[in-house]
């Protein structure tokens, strides 16, 4: 089993008001409380658990960087939590860690390549609320298969940020996925028109 955590995991102190939300000592404890959980009852229904795990918008430190992270982006409060996480399931042998240092991961299912990242840096799927434009996805998409060989592209591309879960097959034969959030929805989310989440 592969899980993802792919930032978005607190709701951190964004600009659009530092005060929302608990204080990120709260919002961090209750994020490792629960997802250590989750990882625990996983480990003991699956023979192996692999926790993937790249850092987001909401988690982020913001006196390292207060508007979008472009450099040293696995320096977060959602870093810190994937690697107590990792501390904290040293004793559940089926369960490993991957923390890359770069914005996104990649990993092999089914022999096809995926990709995964936050998705507001790197691969830019859009914003919370707003329209996704699958052209400049596929484009983007298209440019970082370019990169590679022909049987090195990946098939699958993953993305967060958009706080909304969905499966898209794009015209070049590739499938994104987004995921949802597990932070709910706060006053911003409702002031662009976001009234419940998933």
């Amino acid at each position: 089993l592969n899980v993802l955590l792919m930032g978005d995991l607190i709701q951190g102190n964004l600009g659009h008001d530092p005060r929302d939300g608990a204080a990120l000592t709260e919002q961090v404890a209750r994020c490792i409380h629960l997802i250590s959980q989750a990882i625990a009852q996983l480990s003991a229904h699956f023979p192996k658990v692999k926790v993937h795990s790249v850092s987001g918008n909401h988690g982020r430190i913001i006196s390292r960087h207060p508007g979008r992270a472009v450099q040293d982006k696995f320096d977060s409060y959602e870093t810190m939590i994937a690697v107590a996480l990792k501390g904290m399931s040293q004793n559940l042998k089926n369960v490993s860690f991957e923390i890359p240092l770069t914005p996104y991961g990649t990993y092999k299912v089914f022999d096809h390549k995926v990709f995964y990242t936050h998705g507001d840096s790197v691969l830019n799927v859009g914003y919370p609320g707003k329209g996704l434009k699958t052209d400049s996805i596929e484009k983007q998409i298209n440019r970082i298969n370019a990169s590679l060989k022909d049987h090195e592209e990946y098939k699958v591309f993953i993305a967060g940020h958009i706080h909304t879960a969905m499966n898209l097959n794009l015209s070049n034969g590739t499938t994104l996925i987004t995921n949802g959030s597990l932070i709910p929805i706060d006053e911003y989310a409702i002031s662009i028109g976001m009234f419940e989440s998933s």
